[in-house]
């Protein structure tokens, strides 16, 4: 072969899985089922990335006093399915499971990333606490803290969570 096709083989093989990427979150944006979520915005600036804004959400430390679970079974790097329901404008837990919803439910995978034995909470990630913004403009969303901030998220069938547009008290918020 040629060098040139080569070349030529290799950037198509990039080119096709970036629009497969983008493809897939697409794909769950327009099918998915939209949640707003409660957050708290972290962190607005990483040197090598630029600005983005790590989320903090309600459902990342769940409190098993308040929701039924099997603690046995739950360790840290487990995967877990977070079903949701809706609470006013916000969703919120409902209920944890080891095992994927079956049905209509509207849920979240994600990972224990730590384990509460004394308050008997879990850390859990569901792929959805980055949020990359224009370059700049971190520090505008970290002045909102506490200030009910939300985050619409499209969540697809096997729970995998995109996120669509911020909040504020319930209004999209446009960054300027």
């Amino acid at each position: 072969m040629k060098k040139r096709t080569v070349v030529f083989l290799i950037l198509g093989l990039w080119l096709l899985t970036a629009l497969a990427v983008i493809g897939f979150n697409q794909y769950t944006v327009l099918t998915g089922t939209r949640v707003l979520l409660k957050t708290v915005p972290i962190d607005p600036r990483d040197v090598l990335r630029g600005d983005y804004v790590i989320l903090r959400y309600e459902i990342n430390r769940l409190d098993t006093n308040k929701i039924p679970l099997d603690f046995d079974n739950f360790a840290v790097g487990k995967k877990i399915f977070l079903i949701l329901k809706k609470e006013n404008i916000y969703w919120i837990p409902a209920e944890i499971r080891n095992n994927k919803p079956e049905g209509d439910e509207v849920f979240l995978t994600g990972q224990i990333i730590w384990f509460y034995n004394d308050t008997r909470n879990l850390e859990v990630v569901y792929g959805i606490e980055n949020y990359f913004i224009p370059e700049g403009k971190g520090r505008q969303i970290e002045e909102l803290r506490g200030q009910g901030l939300g985050v619409e998220v499209s969540i697809d069938k096997n729970g995998r969570g995109v996120i669509i547009q911020l909040y504020l008290n319930g209004e999209k918020f446009i960054i300027e």
